[in-house]
C-alpha cells in the first residue's frame, strides 16, 4: 500500500493536499478550520483511501520504496518532503 498524499482529518472529513502546511493554510483562509489541526490529525492518505497516522505512514512509506528505510531509520514521523 503506497502513501497517496499529505492528509489532514478533521471529525470524520479527510482533506489531501501536496503537504501540510499548503493544506493547514487553505483550511484556515477557507474558514474550514479555526485552529491549526492536532498532531494526531495531521496524516497521509494511502492510495486507497486509508488515513495514516505520520508514524503508520513512515512504515508503510519505507515497504513501499518511497523512502530509503536506511536513510530513515532515526525518525519517526513521515514528513510531505520525505516521499520520492
Amino acid at each position: 500500500m503506497k502513501i497517496k498524499c499529505a492528509a489532514i482529518r478533521v471529525g470524520d472529513t479527510i482533506y489531501e493536499g501536496k503537504n501540510h502546511s499548503d493544506l493547514i493554510y487553505d483550511l484556515l483562509r477557507s474558514e474550514k478550520i479555526e485552529d491549526p489541526p492536532a498532531e494526531n490529525d495531521q496524516g497521509f492518505v494511502t492510495e486507497c483511501g486509508v488515513f495514516a497516522s505520520r508514524e503508520a505512514a513512515l512504515i508503510l512509506a519505507i515497504k513501499a520504496g518511497q523512502i530509503s528505510g536506511r536513510y530513515y531509520r532515526h525518525r519517526v514521523q513521515l514528513q510531505s518532503q520525505d516521499l520520492i
